[in-house]
């Protein structure tokens, strides 16, 4: 498991919500964005590399970058977690776009 130094981050648009150790901050993350659709953007602190995406219930997208089945698809971001854990990522809310009974599919990316 790689161990920083951790760079800092850098966001395509100033967070709405922000996330330093998504290791630790698994549940807040899960909570704060329940029922909310999303914009969001990880980011690989020993990297610097950036991922971006959406989703229309938050807790559910980003909750599945926990999921063991979706960290064994071959994706890049996927990949990335697993090489280098949870625990070297930011996470940063770049878009709360409401709730997701408010929001249209069209809103995301």
């Amino acid at each position: 498991m790689v161990h920083g130094p951790h760079l800092c981050p850098v966001f395509l648009s100033k967070p709405v919500r922000y996330y330093s150790n998504t290791a630790r901050d698994r549940t807040r993350i899960m909570n704060e964005n329940r029922g909310r659709a999303v914009v969001y953007q990880w980011v690989n602190l020993i990297t610097g590399e950036l991922y971006v995406g959406s989703g229309i219930n938050g807790a559910t997208r980003l909750g599945s970058y926990w999921t063991p089945s979706m960290l064994g698809r071959n994706r890049r971001v996927y990949n990335n977690i697993r090489a280098y854990a949870h625990h070297n990522f930011a996470l940063a809310i770049l878009e709360d776009l409401g709730p997701t009974s408010q929001v249209s599919n069209d809103a995301l990316l």
